[in-house]
């Protein structure tokens, strides 16, 4: 890992940090129902963002990659026609949301109809969401991934102090009203640094996408597959909370948002690796079978980085809990482990998402996991019914494996890149240590001598199963202080 890589992981860390000071606050001010309606909120915003915004920021990363290589001309026109396209979507999209819940204002539930104040303020600030992510690709794409990895910090942060300081002021409206003065100020404050650090302003003479888009269509069939991927996994997630709301009731969907926190969190300080690392590796030309190899050694250590991480919140979920949330959220400690194991199957499966597409094979890569989406819609309902708050992280689960199979057995078949038969036991193990470890600590006391004993032993078998894992070279620590040099 370069010296590059380190700094957006840990930038990537303060990141998740600030978002779970911002749960915690939100939690402790507001109460499980009340948060619960917060994060059901926060979802429905995410959504129309998702749906809203067409794939166009995944699109203008590529477009302004390649137009910052031909010089800073065709930067500063494609950068200022993707500006003035952001926010003419966000706009449209902030609109056509108020539209509906102006009249039908049970559209995302009777429960939020309540709260409908909260909601369209909520959608007011889409439109600096839109610009935010496209403020973070535009500074990917001029090759300052460290700059756009800290504006997404300091927004975030910006954020999570505003909502914490309303909740205190308002409660529930309070969130979102400092939120979207934060949101207005921070979209400010990026506009004028877009402007000064890489001249890329609203009013570039000439500027404009359209011409860019004919010029490679192809970039139109990524762009929609892009969108389909992102739009199904944003209903999916909506969905599991408006369904917990209807059938559990608010304070559950709070004590889902902290279950859904803690294992996003396990999962998430690994998105930068597979994106800026393991991405340019599978996307650059080269021999399948030599982007195959680099993928299955990036499993190998995914693996391990997975069960460090999910270890905590396995071995002591309701204190977790507690520390980050409340003990009103402990009841949703006994499950936690199960939205943990879809956060690893989920990880696992979206790294050999990452080949499929590296292969150009988008339109298949998309549908995998629209279907594993819709499978997961479809069992949401009838399992959170039959089992409660564990039912949501089962049909989660299921609908990523499959999208997971579908997607190694496709590049098995048509791009001959089966995984060894050492890394799928590998694999299949890790799987079982999350599951066993889980299930077999969820409930009892944490803190009693035995349990205790218990949790170190298991800890101490799973460090061992890791460094064994290594191969001797990995295992010299001189080799990872060597690797934290920039440059290395």
């Amino acid at each position: 890992m370069s010296g590059t890589l380190l700094a957006i992981a840990v930038l990537q860390v303060l990141t998740i940090l600030a978002g779970l000071a911002r749960a915690k606050g939100l939690a402790l001010l507001l109460g499980p129902a009340a948060f619960g309606v917060v994060s059901t909120i926060d979802q429905v915003v995410v959504t129309v963002v998702t749906l809203g915004a067409l794939g166009v920021p995944f699109t203008a990363l590529k477009f302004l990659a390649r137009a910052h290589s031909a010089g800073p001309t065709a930067f500063q026109r494609s950068g200022a026609g993707f500006l003035r396209l952001m926010t003419l979507l966000g706009l449209v999209s902030a609109g056509i949301a108020t539209a509906v819940i102006t009249w039908r204002p049970d559209t995302f539930g009777a429960a939020l109809a309540a709260h409908r104040h909260a909601l369209a303020i909520g959608i007011f600030g889409v439109p600096s969401a839109m610009l935010l992510m496209l403020f973070v690709n535009a500074f990917a794409a001029a090759r300052r991934p460290i700059e756009a990895a800290g504006i997404n910090l300091l927004a975030v942060t910006a954020l999570a102090v505003a909502a914490v300081a309303g909740a205190w002021w308002r409660g529930v409206d309070g969130v979102y009203e400092l939120g979207l003065l934060a949101a207005v100020l921070t979209t400010g404050l990026g506009l004028v640094h877009l402007a000064r650090v890489l001249a890329l302003r609203f009013d570039t003479p000439d500027a404009g996408v359209v011409g860019a888009l004919r010029g490679d269509p192809a970039i139109i069939g990524y762009s929609l597959c892009f969108y389909a991927t992102f739009a199904g996994i944003a209903v999916m997630m909506l969905l599991a909370r408006t369904t917990v709301l209807s059938v559990l009731g608010a304070a559950d969907v709070g004590r889902l948002q902290a279950a859904f926190s803690i294992a996003l969190t396990v999962g998430a300080a690994l998105y930068p690796l597979s994106n800026l690392y393991l991405g340019p590796l599978v996307n650059s030309h080269g021999p399948v079978a030599e982007k195959a190899r680099a993928v299955d050694e990036f499993v190998n250590r995914l693996l391990l980085l997975l069960l460090v991480g999910a270890l905590p919140a396995l071995l002591f979920p309701e204190t977790l809990i507690r520390i980050l949330f409340s003990a009103e959220f402990a009841p949703a400690a006994g499950v936690l482990w199960t939205f943990v194991l879809w956060q690893c199957v989920f990880q696992i499966a979206y790294v050999y998402q990452q080949l499929l597409i590296g292969l150009d094979d988008i339109v298949f890569a998309a549908g995998a996991l629209i279907l594993g989406c819709v499978v997961a819609i479809a069992l949401t309902s009838p399992l959170t019914r039959a089992m409660g708050l564990g039912g949501v992280a089962v049909s989660l689960a299921v609908g990523m494996l499959l999208w997971g199979v579908l997607v190694a057995v496709r590049l098995g078949v048509k791009h001959a890149t089966w995984s060894s038969p050492r890394l799928v036991a590998r694999l299949t193990i890790v799987l079982l240590i999350v599951a066993a470890s889980g299930y077999g600590f969820a409930r009892g006391s944490e803190l009693s001598v035995r349990g205790v004993l218990a949790r170190v032993a298991t800890a101490g078998a799973v460090a061992l199963f890791c460094l064994f894992s290594l191969d001797a070279r990995e295992r010299d620590p001189r080799r990872w202080i060597a690797a934290l040099r920039p440059g290395s």
